[in-house]
């Protein structure tokens, strides 16, 4: 693009209506278009239809609140089947979850599952990764700078930090299948007004009342493109049973994130359809149906090392991240949706 200044948010608003920006933004939406042409493409056939039907799945809508409750107390107990359960409305939101046919807690107040995180990085991180993961021979030439890097970037210096959500508003509904809490959240104002945190967040836990599994549905609005480098995160970090073992469907095989070879991405994985915790008593199984990049560990996209992950930190999966130049957008301000399932079994 050749603009090595515009990146903090008032210069970068204002350098989005010259030629260059304007270029590059069209080049992206010429490839989200493919995904319409191909469905339109099937014409009337029954696959049209169910490709139609699963990208509505996936469009984000704003929660009709008339059909909730909103609570404002301290603390709410639900028991199903299978589990124990305490939500905070207030402060934490999933505060404990015990499965009381082997009587594990998964969920405590250190352990999140389904905790929603903004991480902003600095033009420091940028340059350590670049002596981590271009050969010497490269590094002088201007390519890797562009492709890998965000040149011009200390200007407006940005901070390495991770930023976590608050609670605005809770809400629960009962069915005769199924408890939900909906958790209305936002980000400080120092992260959606000078990055690109999202203003509004709403996730929802529903849980049904007989079975062994419940789900997670997170959907955002109200977000500002940033050109600065942002990723979002939604992490699973567990309580762990001992000797439990973390693992990632990948092409159909369950592969241990300690089996990865070295000079690999070790930190930074695609799961096929799930990543699963197992232990002595049963299995774990965390499946993403529309964010299957996930980091085993700690989200650490800018820190390239051989070090092995640090399991007893979970799996983080990256809901959005603008840190390279590869192809996608460099600056996104789209409402998203994200859904996710949990299921235990023997």
């Amino acid at each position: 693009m050749g603009d090595h200044e515009n990146y903090a948010a008032e210069k970068f608003e204002l350098a989005r209506g010259l030629p260059n920006f304007k270029k590059f933004e069209s080049s992206w939406v010429e490839k989200r278009s493919n995904i319409q042409k191909a469905v339109n493409a099937l014409e009337d056939s029954p696959l049209a239809e169910e490709a139609r039907q699963r990208l509505e799945r996936i469009r984000p809508h704003k929660p009709d609140l008339s059909e909730w409750q909103k609570t404002t107390s301290e603390k709410i107990e639900l028991q199903t089947s299978q589990f124990d359960i305490l939500i905070n409305p207030l402060r934490v939101g999933l505060v404990s979850l015990i499965d009381r046919k082997i009587q594990q807690p998964w969920v405590d107040e250190a352990h999140p599952m389904g905790e929603l995180t903004y991480q902003t990085f600095s033009a420091a991180d940028y340059d350590r990764f670049f002596s981590q993961y271009i050969i010497n021979a490269a590094q002088n030439g201007d390519w890797p700078k562009e492709d890998f890097t965000k040149p011009g970037l200390e200007l407006a210096k940005p901070i390495s930090a991770i930023w976590k959500p608050y609670i605005r508003d809770c809400y629960r509904r009962q069915t005769p299948a199924h408890a939900d809490f909906l958790f209305h959240m936002t980000f400080e104002q120092e992260c959606v007004a000078n990055y690109g945190a999202p203003k509004d967040i709403y996730l929802t836990y529903q849980f049904p009342l007989e079975g062994t599994s419940f789900s997670i549905d997170l959907q955002w609005f109200n977000k500002h493109a940033c050109r600065m480098p942002e990723a979002l995160w939604l992490g699973f970090n567990p309580v762990l049973p001992e000797g439990a073992e973390w693992r990632i469907e990948k092409l159909g095989k369950m592969i241990s994130p300690f089996e990865v070879v070295e000079n690999g991405n070790r930190h930074l994985h695609a799961a096929g359809s799930k990543v699963q915790l197992s232990h002595v008593k049963g299995k774990m199984d965390i499946s993403p149906l529309d964010s299957p990049l996930v980091a085993p560990g700690i989200p650490s996209p800018l820190n390239f090392n051989n070090d092995q992950p640090d399991m007893q930190q979970g799996m983080h999966f990256c809901l959005l991240n603008n840190l390279w130049g590869t192809n996608f957008p460099m600056w996104f301000e789209e409402d998203c949706r994200f859904r996710f399932n949990v299921e235990l079994h023997d």
